[in-house]
């Protein structure tokens, strides 16, 4: 009796520690009886807070760790249904489940969260108000638009100590912004009367001259900070020096947009009216250059130029075609379609399908990525479909809107994006940052792109986290 009595104590004494034991691990760590249901929001930025609802989760936060894509996420606070954490400022985050180690357990989502990061838009330099003034940027003025009807413009370049170089061609000169926005006239003439002779090029017996006026239409910039400039209404090409000493290249018809290949001492000329795409030598100028090679024809109203200068392949934009095309260092007989289907319009999407508004500018960056200035119509026209920058991915050709919308402004601003390319123009999200005819664009070696937006009389500013 005694034994059966003892027996019962003994069992009842289990039980009773069994249960205490059941209680206390459940509020501290259940890794084989926890999980994750769901979380919210499934996409953000840094400092978003997401809450991951689940079960049986230990109190103590100390003996969680969670993780996105192997990016360890700081946890905020945790009990046993719920999980909030804090997203920290790191793009490799990317997009992924969220993984939540307990103990020797591991729950994953089934969702992934996205990683947004933050692209923001800014006014360089320019007030918007026409006219011509040197100093600090918010008080500086351009004329990329004039009273004659100025057609299409857009010559930007960057240096390599963040010096932003614009074509004026209202001023009739070459401006200088540096990084801290202040803007210096380099090169030009600004107070010369607008007879629009090259005479200068005669001058000091054709070894260059300091008073060369020119209605610049782009410009481009070599490793010593030399200028390369194309002017169409005198019809010629300008190299000047960095102190503003102008050397003759030569003649070029309809010539509005000019390329350097520095590493094979190439400089890449169009003729838009002919449909001609010429090159010549680096070091050709003087009072009587000799002729340009001819090795492009069929494009007529091409635009923008660039040279990839890791492998020597140059990029065109075909502006009345509504096209990219690039050809292979030098085979110029068959060039390929990088990106645009032909028909005028504004739709981002696989390289083939996408649609330009008749383009202007282009720019490459260090992972041969594309920028396209999306608006070149004639005058600026803040009624043209396309009021962005866009991006073609190199390796996927997918178009992207990089910044801009459909519609024309004058507003900075910064917004979220899940890739470095952009969003999709169709999306629905309304762009906190507009641009009137963003013609030419230009990147610089820390990826950040500079937009000149020709119909606010602008240079704009595109910084990518």
């Amino acid at each position: 009796m005694l034994r059966n009595i003892l027996n019962t104590l003994m069992i009842g004494a289990i039980g009773v520690a069994l249960i205490i034991t059941g209680c206390k691990k459940n509020k501290d760590v259940a890794p084989e009886s926890a999980g994750a249901s769901a979380f919210s929001p499934q996409q953000g930025g840094a400092g978003t807070e997401v809450l991951i609802n689940g079960e049986n989760f230990p109190y103590d936060a100390s003996k969680i760790s969670v993780t996105i894509n192997g990016i360890k996420i700081p946890i905020v606070r945790s009990n046993e249904e719920q999980i909030l954490i804090a997203i920290p400022k790191d793009k490799a985050i990317g997009s992924g489940p969220i993984s939540i180690a307990l103990g020797d357990s591991t729950i994953i989502t089934k969702n992934n969260f996205t990683y947004l990061r933050t692209r923001t838009v800014t006014t360089l330099a320019g007030t918007g108000e026409r006219g011509y003034q040197d100093g600090p940027g918010n008080q500086a003025k351009f004329m990329f638009t004039t009273d004659w009807g100025e057609e299409r413009r857009g010559g930007i370049d960057v240096d390599s100590a963040l010096n932003v170089y614009v074509a004026d061609p209202g001023n009739q000169c070459i401006r200088k912004i540096s990084p801290d926005g202040k803007v210096s006239t380099v090169a030009g003439n600004p107070t010369a009367s607008p007879d629009w002779g090259i005479n200068w090029r005669l001058d000091n017996g054709g070894a260059g001259s300091y008073n060369a006026v020119v209605r610049p239409t782009d410009v481009k910039l070599d490793s010593k900070g030399n200028m390369y400039v194309t002017d169409d209404w005198q019809g010629c090409m300008v190299m000047f020096e960095p102190d503003g000493k102008a050397h003759y290249l030569g003649w070029g018809g309809g010539v509005n947009s000019i390329a350097v290949d520095e590493a094979n001492n190439t400089l890449y000329l169009n003729d838009c009216n002919a449909g001609i795409i010429y090159k010549s030598a680096m070091t050709n100028y003087g009072p009587s250059p000799a002729d340009k090679q001819q090795i492009i024809t069929g494009v007529k109203w091409s635009a923008g130029m660039v040279v990839d200068k890791k492998n020597g392949d140059f990029y065109l934009v075909w502006h009345d075609a509504n096209k990219i095309l690039k050809y292979k260092k030098d085979d110029w007989s068959n060039p390929t379609v990088v990106a645009g289907s032909g028909t005028a319009g504004y739709v981002d999407g696989s390289a083939l399908s996408a649609q330009f508004y008749y383009p202007w500018g282009i720019a490459l960056d260090a992972s041969g990525n594309l920028y396209v200035g999306g608006n070149g119509s004639a005058g600026a026209s803040a009624d043209a479909k396309d009021q962005s920058v866009r991006f073609i991915e190199k390796a996927t050709g997918n178009v992207t809107t990089f910044a801009g919308a459909g519609s024309a402004g004058a507003t900075d601003g910064s917004f979220g994006i899940a890739t470095f390319a952009g969003v999709n123009s169709f999306d629905g999200t309304k762009m906190p940052a507009l641009f009137k005819a963003p013609t030419g664009v230009a990147v610089d070696k820390n990826g950040t792109v500079y937009v000149l937006d020709r119909g606010n009389n602008m240079v704009r500013k595109i910084v990518t986290e």
